[in-house]
């Protein structure tokens, strides 16, 4: 399996997906922190914050790579698998000790090789520059120190550092991870397990205070880098992609889960028996329980906002589909028997000679089912796989735009894919243009952007795949202010006709 994951990871490591928005402005944070020293991205050649970066554990990290390999796509994706295969050994682990080894193993095969979807299959969008995989990476850490408690109390105080990591690599961790512990303490009061009751209150309390700490020492380091430009930071831009409440869009994301969800959905519920017999019982809860249950509450808690709130991207609902592989698997231990194919070809055979439908021969029925289902989704993920866009054109549009532009050119573009690898001083819209974006899409608003894409006298402007579905540089090209001279794949580079 770990072989498996890293060869997945290894090929196409810089193409497979191609380099996209989300990721540029981290890497724009991460390059400009490592060769002048400013945490944040340049404007017009000058420092600026860091705008939509990714949090700072995840911009330390691909700074550290950056400053042992270089900059460059490999150099910051290759922190991604790292993450990647970390979170996978975690969750492997975890499943292990709650469950069996088996179930540990299945867990692996159904994550690496029966994904709902090409774009959120764990080593595609492990390998990019996001925070998903980093705050589960966290998180398993946690709840695996956690679960280590039953040998010795000092791993409590790993668990308290690795939430607060956790916290810190992703705003959305915070409300979903508090759900995973409130409620497994709030079983312990009903039985009165005092014991557990101190140790799940000590773990939410102090991980919280320390990511409080760890949070200022951030801002003692970097905080006077965020205040050197004029643009301040966005408003609104977490309540309007998390809280989306019109129709059409909470049809789209039901459908969408109804679709591809449904395996996780499987995992989750089939375990809720389990849970109710042990919140039912009068005896006292162990760790591994409570752990059980955390991790039960934050997967089902996130695809509960996936569902009902989320402005309903596919990656928002990656860490609900991850976490529900463990249940997934325990759920086929169940109706395999065991993984047990003498048990099953037995079944099989008692059923049809015998005619006796029940029982041992229904399960095996129930995994056959499910097993082709999940099938099914995975020959289409696979299949937009290998027709998805996987080129290079970022390499080539950057490169044209250093060799045949003048030196001091001022390029414009919002595509901030190209910064990682652009040597002109270039210039982009406020991160307020991203959240009016999402308004009007998303909450059917009619917002303006407000913004003069020609406030930086650009010699230059790209329109990338971000920029042309933004229509930011519309008018500019229906005025006949600049002019096309290459195009480059979904990139066209305009210059700008002057009077």
């Amino acid at each position: 399996m770990f072989v498996a994951a890293l060869l997945m990871g290894l090929v196409g490591l810089q193409s497979i997906p191609p380099l996209w928005w989300d990721e540029g402005w981290t890497l724009c944070v991460a390059r400009t922190w490592v060769e002048t020293g400013h945490y944040g991205c340049l404007l017009s050649g000058q420092p600026a914050p860091p705008m939509l970066s990714g949090h700072f554990p995840i911009v330390a990290s691909i700074a550290a790579s950056f400053s042992l390999f270089g900059v460059g796509i490999w150099q910051a994706r290759l922190v991604g698998l790292l993450y990647t295969l970390a979170t996978l050994g975690l969750l492997s682990v975890l499943t292990t000790k709650l469950y069996n080894r088996s179930t540990g193993v299945a867990a692996l095969g159904i994550l690496l090789f029966f994904p709902v979807m090409w774009e959120i299959h764990p080593v595609i969008l492990g390998r990019q520059v996001l925070g998903e995989m980093p705050m589960l990476c966290f998180l398993l850490a946690g709840y695996l120190s956690f679960l280590m408690m039953d040998r010795h109390r000092v791993w409590f105080l790993a668990a308290v550092g690795w939430w607060a990591m956790a916290l810190m690599a992703k705003s959305q961790t915070a409300p979903f991870w508090i759900v995973s512990l409130l409620v497994p303490l709030s079983l312990a009061v009903w039985r009165r397990d005092w014991q557990l009751v101190r140790w799940l209150l000590g773990g939410l309390v102090c991980s919280w205070l320390l990511f409080g700490l760890f949070d200022q020492a951030k801002n003692v380091l970097i905080g006077h880098h965020l205040s050197v430009s004029g643009y301040v930071r966005p408003v609104g831009l977490l309540e309007a992609s998390a809280i989306v409440l019109v129709a059409s869009t909470r049809i789209d994301v039901l459908l969408f889960t109804l679709h591809y969800c449904v395996p996780a959905l499987v995992g989750y519920l089939s375990v809720v028996g389990t849970f109710w017999r042990q919140a039912r019982s009068v005896r006292q809860g162990t760790f591994a329980e409570a752990v059980r249950l955390m991790l039960w509450t934050l997967g089902v808690s996130w695809l509960g906002w996936f569902m009902l709130l989320s402005v309903g991207w596919e990656r928002y609902v990656f860490p609900a589909i991850f976490l529900a592989a463990p249940f997934l698997a325990q759920t086929f231990h169940g109706l395999t028997l065991g993984y047990s194919w003498e048990r099953m070809r037995e079944a099989i055979c008692v059923g049809w000679t015998r005619r006796q439908w029940g029982g041992d021969f229904l399960h095996v029925l129930g995994a056959a089912t499910l097993f082709f289902g999940m099938g099914l989704l995975a020959l289409g993920a696979l299949y937009n796989l290998r027709w998805s866009d996987r080129d290079t054109q970022v390499q080539e549009v950057t490169s044209f735009l250093n060799d045949a532009t003048p030196a001091g050119a001022m390029i414009e573009t919002f595509d901030s894919e190209l910064f990682l690898l652009l040597n002109r001083p270039f210039h982009y819209p406020p991160a307020q243009v991203n959240v009016e974006l999402i308004r009007r899409q998303w909450h059917e608003g009619s917002s303006a952007m407000g913004y003069d894409p020609l406030m930086a006298d650009p010699d230059y402007v790209v329109v990338g795949r971000f920029g042309r579905w933004l229509g930011v540089y519309a008018s500019l090209v229906g005025a006949g202010q600049v002019r096309l001279i290459k195009q480059i794949g979904r990139y066209e580079v305009y210059e700008r006709v002057r009077g």
